[in-house]
């Protein structure tokens, strides 16, 4: 049962007040920031409650409990191999007191919103414990790893050597192939079967399409996002209003996500997303026992590795820039292993993402982009007289096609995307390549949609 009108004063600094329309999509009406949020939790918590759950048990490596079997144990293994809980904490504890208590009340309305009708989660498979902080930041985490991970190039066409014939130029281009040995076939069948689990669990690519529309004639100016993925029986996106101090904006949600990907009011609107570009390295180690100690060779010297325990207690190891994830698999081969090196998610990452979906114009939106730091995003903002398609965050420098698996002789190369960066004005769209030479096409003369593959 929802119930569509309801007034908060408990767990709020304010009256906080939520009305729904015909279709059921929430009304928030608050003082504040903070107040908005607990109430975005609440709204969350109680259409998408199943959905919240579930995406908080796969971030927290709780998966065994929700898949079974070794999709279940895989997922586990991962979460714990690559420290999300860890990382979420960290970041929350270096966050300013104002994003932590956007975070909190977060997390507050979703708790408030499981008191009155968590009791509809079904067997024990889901979470009872409150929900935290750190687990919002934990589900943005694993968002952010497996969109990563899933738009690799490497793992596009990964193809054994054996199969490569030159009649294949004919179907697919040489420079999007990369190849393996039969040696490392082990190695290789561990990393594309997890991004097949992958791209089950968490939907696959998204695709996003936003622009402009500039006033003609003197009508109205259109501002359209849309997001595109395959739909389930609880969407993980969720619209809704929110109106704070007496300006409303229309805003697009993610389930359990303290961020939001939209946001649109009468004089400023805004998205963001992740760039669908390759920002994950897969490096092939060698391994072996040096002073009694299990090290990996990397950049021509031997280290040792850290270890953490799963779940299931199966030791996973870390080296100094990343994850073993061969080590997820039942599988094992102790002379070599695959290690994953990404662009982190840090708590200037988080901040960006909270402050910039509230800006009231461009200046204020590119200062918070500013600070942004993580895997490569592109921020569109405009405010009724300037817009800009904003890139931030940092992208390697790569070479197109060869092997699957590289050797670990020197952290790659990487560019700043400031250089990238463009204004709009009138609606007259400057666009610029990517380091690897892709042109961004443009929508009719307005901000350019997301490139595909």
């Amino acid at each position: 049962k929802v119930e569509y009108d309801e007034r908060f004063f408990s767990g709020v600094s304010h009256s906080v007040f939520i009305e729904r329309d015909r279709a059921g999509n929430p009304l928030i009406r608050a003082s504040d920031l903070r107040d908005a949020w607990f109430a975005i939790g609440y709204c969350q918590g109680t259409d998408r409650l199943q959905v919240l759950e579930y995406r908080r048990a796969l971030a927290l490596g709780n998966a065994d409990s929700l898949l079974g079997g070794n999709d279940g144990a895989m997922l586990s293994r991962l979460v714990s191999v690559l420290g999300i809980v860890g990382s979420a904490e960290d970041i929350c504890s270096k966050l300013d007191p104002e994003h932590r208590a956007v975070l909190d009340s977060f997390a507050a309305g979703i708790n408030e919103a499981k008191s009155r009708h968590g009791g509809s989660l079904p067997g024990r498979r889901f979470l009872r414990e409150p929900w935290s902080a750190r687990d919002a930041l934990a589900v943005a985490l694993m968002d952010s790893w497996a969109h990563s991970f899933l738009t690799s190039r490497e793992l596009q066409f990964a193809l054994p050597e054996k199969k490569l014939f030159p009649a294949l130029d004919d179907f697919l281009p040489r420079n999007v192939i990369f190849s393996y040995k039969d040696r490392q076939a082990m190695l290789a069948h561990t990393v594309l079967s997890l991004r097949r689990l992958l791209d089950r669990i968490y939907g696959g690519q998204e695709d996003y399409l936003s622009a402009f529309l500039p006033a003609k004639n003197g009508d109205k100016e259109l501002f359209l996002v849309s997001l595109f993925k395959p739909l389930t029986s609880f969407p993980t996106v969720m619209n809704m209003s929110i109106e704070i101090a007496g300006e409303r904006r229309l805003c697009m949600t993610k389930a359990g996500s303290p961020f939001l990907l939209s946001s649109v009011s009468d004089s400023f609107r805004y998205s963001a997303f992740p760039m669908d570009v390759d920002s994950a390295d897969f490096y092939l180690l060698p391994v072996e026992m040096k002073n009694g100690s299990e090290c990996y060779q990397s950049a021509g010297e031997w280290h040792p590795f850290s270890t953490v325990s799963s779940a299931d207690g199966r030791t996973l190891r870390r080296t100094d820039f990343g994850p073993v994830i061969s080590d997820i698999s039942l599988q094992d081969n102790s002379s070599q292993c695959v290690a994953v090196e990404r662009i982190a998610f840090s708590e200037k990452t988080a901040a960006t993402l909270m402050d910039a979906p509230f800006s009231k114009t461009v200046n204020d939106a590119v200062a918070a982009a500013n600070t942004y730091e993580g895997e490569p995003f592109f921020f569109f903002i405009n405010d009724g007289t300037r817009s800009c398609v904003y890139p931030a965050g940092k992208l390697c420098i790569r070479a197109e096609g060869g092997s699957l698996f590289r050797e670990r002789n020197a952290a790659p190369a990487g560019t700043d995307l400031s250089a990238l960066r463009r204004d709009v004005y009138s609606a007259k769209a400057v666009c610029s390549s990517l380091p690897s030479g892709r042109e961004y096409p443009l929508l009719s003369g307005c901000i350019p949609a997301r490139p595909s593959r």
